[in-house]
């Protein structure tokens, strides 16, 4: 099993990873059998590869396991909303993509708020917030028809602390 798909989705220029049969995760049961801090890291892992449809789709699963409500799954929903924004930056999507960051920041700063009483898997908030607000002056948009990788240097640069013995 490849580490990562052949390809990040990007909505128009290729095909959707599970509706379309030729999709690279058509059939698949999205990271069967992880556990909820495993797929949060996979997530994170896709993430920082330029995978943003596909760290949005994990960090999914992880915001359901934890309830969708309250502080843990606020986190979680703006790390989702930093995908969408990473996806609209590759669409070209300009508008998108700063929506996207505007949620995603008043959610991080929420949870940034109630920090003691979250568990953000080792992620640092704070300095998460310090640099998502570097690109709300400066979002990388794209217009190239390439597999672009990554355009959010944020999550690959915030430390990330060892695994809990819990």
């Amino acid at each position: 099993m490849n580490r990562f798909p052949p390809y990040t989705y990007i909505p128009g220029k290729n095909p959707h990873p599970i509706s379309d049969p030729a999709g690279h995760m058509h059939g698949d049961s999205n990271e069967p059998g992880m556990d909820p801090r495993s797929l949060f890291q996979r997530a994170l892992e896709l993430f920082n590869h330029g995978y943003y449809w596909e760290a949005h789709e994990a960090w999914e699963h992880v915001w359901i396991e934890y309830g969708k409500q309250g502080p843990q799954a606020d986190f979680i929903k703006g790390l989702i909303k930093l995908s969408a924004c990473g996806v609209k930056c590759l669409e070209g999507n300009r508008t998108g993509a700063e929506r996207h960051l505007r949620r995603a920041v008043e959610l991080l700063d929420l949870s940034q708020s109630v920090k003691d009483s979250i568990d953000s898997f080792g992620v640092s908030i704070e300095r998460l917030r310090q640099q998502i607000a570097t690109l709300e002056t400066n979002l990388p948009i794209q217009d190239s028809e390439l597999d672009p990788g990554p355009v959010l240097p944020i999550l690959g640069t915030i430390p990330v602390s060892g695994r809990s013995n819990n």
